[in-house]
């Protein structure tokens, strides 16, 4: 892993601690969003992609699971659309 990585602590609101790569932080529809890359653990022996939310609470800024189904979608397909972005641009 990169040295110069953001790394995040998450808590899973049944205590587990998950130790996360910040990948990129976006703004869509007003909203600001992160993707993080879970890192592997004894429960989840591969790396796993998150995409959240990110409020502000208490001061600072907090990622929070969008526990919205129609928000998820809209959301995924919009990385998925910034994702093919990069790619059609690193392809040319």
């Amino acid at each position: 892993m990169d040295d110069n990585s953001t790394m995040v602590t998450l808590e899973s609101s049944d205590g587990h601690v998950n130790q996360c790569k910040l990948v990129h932080v976006f703004v869509f529809q007003g909203r600001q969003y992160g993707t993080l890359i879970k890192q592997p653990d004894v429960n989840a022996p591969k790396e796993t992609l998150l995409l959240t939310r990110q409020v502000r609470q208490e001061g600072s800024m907090k990622f929070r699971v969008i526990d919205d189904r129609s928000e998820f979608a809209a959301v995924l397909a919009h990385v998925g659309q910034l994702a093919g972005n990069a790619i059609d641009i690193q392809g040319q």
